[in-house]
């Protein structure tokens, strides 16, 4: 697993100034959570937050009162009750933000009310729905701008560890809601902090990344199938159209020409058909986000040409451009990164999953959150769990959640410990530049005999001297970091990964054996020598890097070190991940019963959706491996979800009452087989 938080650049950036641990805590993990690479449970589409709660169900009621009457009221009932479970998780938090939490507690206490006149009314009335929905409206604007408002004590303030990952989840959602691209951010952060260095940025500067003003640009997409596209201007307002040439010639002109002639240049050698270029306005944040509403918007243009021709098929080509007043361009292709050798998850499936698996498949490839949200809810059905059965595809979810979230934990702590050592070599190679830098400008002066020129080179040599002794300084400091961090690592991966210290010198840290890591992180009684000594060592690494991985490492280690929270974190996943689904459900049946193609937080939605439904193909995949190597008959996937729930409610209700967390069998605990029976 490969963040790009942690990649060179951002190395550099976040090195440029002197961030707290809560603030690299903050940037790392909200970078983290808007990364695509993240694991499914660690996205920010998964994460339990007040404001999108507030948003469903704000939308659910007016649905409910509408001439479709969607979401039924027995849905709307389910999703008020998971909604203010989320609320009641949420409200923890906002004794930290007194003045910034007011909507939210205010709309939590509506959720309440609201839930309670379903529950006891046989009927509640229209019109007293309609005036919940109204209130409930009301406070989504100021909500949104309040959750803002909370980066600046999460910023400025001394939170505890728990209050201010609660926070960067809820602002990470106010990020995604905006529609920032993670990736965008990232470089637009690490600009900022380069131009602010070597001084920490104020919060208000943070904001103005996070959530700017939305800029106006151009979007390039090339429609295949056909040369015009007739009356598109009506359609498409402001949007234009140009042939697209087997030579790709866009003729002579200025920047707008030439950067279309380059990337029509790009798309000609692929095409085998006529083709045309449409270019439309989008307002956006970013150029990523500006890509993604361009070509969502032509694309439900383009079902009106699809209607007209029935006989012929137009595609979108995946590779597009924006650009903006600056003159800047972005290239994208959406098509996903290719491999040297595409891999099965597993060579072993019951017959019964294939449609699950070709639901989730053509899940990916659609560019409509509404149909695909359908699509993986058609996978839900097809494993056997139904509207009236989430709650044990939530339990089975959140127990795998365990197992995912451990090893991302892995993934986290190893990338940051490096991004350590590499900041103290760019440190030093950036003394190392200037140095030579100032021993250039003295031999350019070279024996000058002019009062000015002596003086000037005498300087130059005094700034030379200095900034060798700094590199010298950092060269020590970088290679003693970097003697320490090995050392630490080394005792870490030898007791934690696969094949051990082995392994480790051949430089694969991916293959871990979770039970070695769960001991690590709290040492079971009895424990060994060697797991001491790596908990030793993990206690100093985290100390050493900081940031994210020191408060994600100690949040763990107080969950299964106190057996009650770490039931209670498990509830609350299951709530999140129930919470989900039946907001999944409510988004199928709008799209299939009232022909609604785009809802509030349809793209958030549709991201956790399909995390989802890779993250129970993960385990039910796994599964049936290990049963065909125990040479055991293959489980049907609903017999395998619902042992998975029961296992769920098992260690809950164990985990509540007892002492230690140990022994937990990480390896095993969403797997068959006796090992897994000593949860």
């Amino acid at each position: 697993m490969h963040y790009r938080v942690w990649d060179a650049h951002a190395v550099e950036g976040f090195g440029a100034v002197a961030l707290s641990r809560q603030q690299r805590a903050f940037v790392e993990g909200l970078l983290r959570m808007l990364d695509p690479r993240a694991f499914p449970s660690e996205h920010v589409s998964a994460v339990n937050s007040a404001l999108l709660a507030l948003i469903r169900v704000h939308h659910a009621l007016e649905g409910n009162v509408s001439a479709e009457r969607q979401p039924l009221t027995g849905l709307l009932k389910l999703l008020t009750a998971t909604a203010r479970a989320n609320m009641d998780a949420s409200s923890l938090v906002f004794g930290a933000v007194p003045d910034n939490a007011r909507h939210l507690r205010a709309a939590r206490r509506l959720i309440h009310e609201l839930e309670a006149k379903l529950t006891k009314a046989k009927a509640m009335p229209d019109d007293a729905k309609r005036a919940y929905a109204t209130r409930l409206g009301r406070l989504i604007g100021p909500a949104s701008r309040s959750v803002q408002g909370w980066l600046v004590p999460v910023w400025e303030a001394a939170l505890s560890p728990g209050a201010a990952a609660h926070i960067r989840n809820e602002i990470a959602v106010s990020v995604v809601l905006q529609g920032r691209d993670g990736l965008d951010l990232r470089t637009d952060l690490i600009a900022m902090m380069k131009r602010r260095s070597p001084d920490v940025p104020e919060a208000r500067e943070i904001a103005k990344v996070l959530w700017p003003e939305e800029r106006a640009f151009r979007v390039g997409i090339v429609v295949a199938g056909t040369r015009e596209l007739r009356t598109l201007e009506k359609l498409l307002p402001g949007a234009r159209q140009h042939r697209v040439a087997r030579d790709a010639d866009a003729g002579p002109g200025g920047h707008d020409l030439d950067t279309r002639r380059r990337f029509l240049r790009r798309v000609a050698a692929g095409l085998d058909g006529p083709a045309v270029l449409v270019t439309h306005p989008v307002c956006a944040a970013d150029a990523h986000t500006a890509l993604r509403r361009g070509r969502r918007k032509l694309g439900e243009v383009l079902d009106q040409y699809a209607a007209g021709q029935r006989l012929n098929r137009l595609s979108v080509h995946p590779l597009m451009f924006a650009t903006d007043s600056s003159a800047h361009v972005v290239h994208d292709d959406t098509r996903s990164k290719t491999t040297k050798a595409a891999q099965p998850l597993t060579t072993h499936w019951p017959p019964s999953l294939g449609a699950a698996l070709r639901a989730s498949h053509l899940a990916q490839q659609v560019d409509a959150p509404m149909t695909t949200a359908g699509l993986v809810w058609s996978a839900v059905e097809s494993v056997g769990m139904k509207s009236d059965r989430l709650d044990v595809l939530a339990k089975a979810c959140a127990l795998h959640a365990t197992r995912q979230q451990l090893l991302g934990l892995w993934h986290l702590v190893l990338p940051s410990a490096r991004a350590i050592v590499r900041h103290a070599a760019w440190r030093h190679r950036e003394y190392e530049q200037k140095a030579t830098r100032a021993a250039r400008s003295v031999a350019k002066i070279g024996n000058n005999p002019a009062a000015s020129a002596r003086l000037a080179a005498d300087e130059l040599r005094a700034l030379h001297a200095d900034l060798q002794r700094q590199a010298a300084r950092t060269r020590d400091s970088h290679n003693a970091l970097a003697d320490e961090v090995g050392q630490l690592l080394g005792s870490v991966e030898a007791v934690v990964l696969k094949g051990g210290a082995a392994q480790a010198a051949s430089g694969d840290s991916r293959t871990i054996v979770l039970n070695r890591w769960f001991d690590v992180l709290v040492p079971p009684a009895g424990a060994s020598g060697d797991i001491l000594s790596a908990h030793r060592a993990l206690a100093r690494l985290v100390a050493v890097t900081d940031g994210l991985a020191a408060e994600q490492v100690a949040a763990w280690q107080r969950r299964l070190t106190h057996p009650a929270d770490f039931a209670a974190w498990l509830h609350d996943q299951q709530n999140t991940i129930h919470s989900l689904l039946t907001w999944l459900y409510a988004m199928r049946n709008a799209a299939f019963h009232q022909g609604v193609f785009a809802k509030p937080a349809d793209e958030v939605t549709a991201q956790a959706a399909l995390g989802m439904i890779d993250m129970v193909l993960e385990f039910l995949g796994h599964w049936s491996q290990t049963e065909i190597e125990a040479g055991l008959t293959m489980t049907g996937p609903r017999h395998v979800l619902e042992q998975l729930a029961d296992r769920q409610t098992e260690l809950q209700a164990r985990l509540a009452t007892d002492s230690t967390s140990h022994p937990l069998d990480l390896d095993r605990i969403s797997a068959p087989g006796p090992a897994s029976a000593r949860l």
